[in-house]
């Protein structure tokens, strides 16, 4: 808890301490070094398996990037997508429908540029730092959540295609 008037100096301090035990007890840095990535890159994969699942699912989502990364598949997540358009044109002026959002020129937008997001887009929560420390055991290549707000996994495009139809008439034609 923080009183008013607390310089945010010792907030982000607090707060950096938090994530530094966090990383140190957890033996983060040796655990994405075995998933191939940095402290900084795990720690972005992270951020972004936080905004795309909730803690049950979140080791597969982790798993399903990670076997993207690996074969060079770009991430092609909406949540960095949505995180590109709010920094750049947070009223949707001028990115009004998903073909022109999913299009945005941005670092962010891993639905066009392979690899991790330049940076974090989310402050990750422990169980999403885990995630991707300790991936599930599984080998998909595709998920999505459906209209019901379960979780959807595939192995290839084709099944991917399918679970849209199947199970995602609304909220993948939402608007981002």
């Amino acid at each position: 808890e923080f009183y008013v008037g607390t310089p945010v100096k010792e907030i982000l301090e607090v707060f950096l301490q938090g994530m530094g035990e966090v990383i140190e007890e957890n033996g983060l840095e040796e655990k994405y070094a075995a998933q191939g990535l940095s402290l900084y890159e795990g720690i972005t994969l992270a951020s972004v398996v936080q905004k795309e699942a909730s803690s049950p699912e979140q080791p597969t989502v982790a798993q399903v990037f990670l076997s993207r990364l690996s074969l060079g598949m770009p991430l092609g997540s909406d949540v960095t997508v949505s995180y590109a358009l709010d920094t750049i044109d947070p009223d949707r002026e001028t990115y009004t429908d998903n073909q022109a959002a999913l299009s945005v020129d941005s670092c962010y937008n891993t639905r066009i540029y392979p690899g991790l997001p330049c940076g974090p887009i989310s402050n990750p929560g422990i169980s999403a730092l885990l995630a991707v420390a300790g991936p599930s055991d599984s080998s998909y290549l595709y998920f999505l959540t459906g209209d019901d707000g379960l979780m959807y996994y595939s192995y290839t495009e084709s099944e991917h295609t399918q679970n849209i139809y199947s199970h995602c008439q609304t909220l993948c034609n939402e608007a981002l």
